[in-house]
């Protein structure tokens, strides 16, 4: 990926107020020279907590995952902290051509807030067992 791209992303996360944290030292050991990374943030939603909330979100992100042209692996309920939300998992090809899979969960507050949690990497088998422990400790408020 080009320092333009990231430039670009770190700008739009920089604006949600997001974090964003990358393993430097994959990148080392990636052949494409890719560092796994995660960001989260939240972003305000009309949506509301509820018994069809995931089913809401499901919806939502597979309309949002065909504009990207993602390959979608699976999308499947979660309960995060406490909350209704969704566990997607899906793969993407960078414009240099690098297969990047991701792990995005997303979680509606209590307060109508949609929050997001997105791991990427070049590597998932190696990531694969780090990402579900990071699920599990995600906690909103």
């Amino acid at each position: 990926m080009g320092s333009s791209y990231l430039k670009n992303v770190l700008t739009e996360l920089s604006q949600r107020h997001a974090i964003f944290v990358a393993d430097l030292a994959s990148a080392v050991r990636s052949p494409h020279q890719f560092a796994t990374n995660g960001n989260a943030f939240c972003v305000p939603t009309a949506l509301t907590p509820g018994a069809s909330s995931s089913s809401a979100l499901k919806t939502a992100e597979r309309a949002e995952y065909a504009k990207i042209h993602v390959r979608v692996l699976a999308i499947r309920n979660a309960i995060i902290d406490g909350n209704p939300g969704v566990k997607s998992e899906f793969t993407l090809t960078s414009r240099a051509g690098v297969p990047i899979s991701d792990t995005q969960y997303t979680v509606l507050t209590k307060n109508s807030r949609l929050c997001y949690v997105t791991l990427s990497t070049d590597n998932p088998r190696a990531f694969r067992r780090t990402f579900n422990k990071i699920g599990g400790t995600i906690r909103v408020s």
